[in-house]
């Protein structure tokens, strides 16, 4: 006999990717360093909705300048793996390029080389790194790039729970994995420096 369970998670993970596409947008902008980017209106500042897995920066190593989450209480994935997913700007004084990376393989516990990108003209350093603790599981992205001596990091992490510690939770599909990681890259995508304003 034909199994029914597939056709619902298809019908879910279409009508996410639905809304990620035509998600409505809040500008974040800080006016110290001209950081803009946009986030998703539905995320929460990360103080109103915080992760057993935090981000990989902490304030004995950069200065947080702003974190946003959204989180999987109360939406289509409450009854998956899903626990929530982080963007955060970090800023760091540091003396050059070099030991702004080191700042951002120390803090993921990652010592691989880096990849590089550029998102609107401005070239990163891009670090994949992990974490895991009590059932809770992380994958995170950090891109840094070096500037006006000082590095400034851009965390997204991915954060989930291990399967089997809810009997009434269910894995993520692929296409849902996709979507939700289509939220944080559309994020760290429209970073952009801005002209500081006197």
């Amino acid at each position: 006999m034909r199994s029914r369970n597939p056709l619902p998670l298809v019908v879910v993970a279409l009508f996410m990717a639905t809304l990620s596409a035509h998600a409505q947008l809040t500008t974040y902008s800080d006016p110290k360093t001209g950081v803009t980017f946009q986030y998703p209106t539905v995320w929460l500042p990360s103080d109103k909705a915080p992760s057993y897995l935090g981000p990989s920066f902490t304030s004995d190593t950069a200065q947080l300048r702003a974190s946003f989450t959204f989180a999987a209480n109360s939406n289509l994935y409450k009854k998956t793996l899903l626990l929530s997913l982080v963007f955060s700007y970090f800023i760091a004084p540091t003396t050059d390029a070099a030991s702004c990376l080191k700042l951002a393989q120390d803090a993921s516990g990652v010592d691989l080389k880096p990849k590089p990108v550029v998102i609107h003209g401005v070239s990163y350093q891009e670090v994949d790194g992990s974490d895991a603790g009590m059932c809770h599981e992380q994958s995170n992205q950090i891109d840094l790039t070096y500037r006006d001596n000082q590095c400034f990091v851009f965390e997204r992490d991915f954060n989930t729970e291990c399967y089997g510690a809810d009997d009434h939770k269910r894995q993520l599909t692929a296409a849902e994995m996709k979507a939700l990681q289509h939220h944080l890259d559309a994020i760290m995508q429209s970073v952009v420096f801005a002209p500081i304003k006197p």
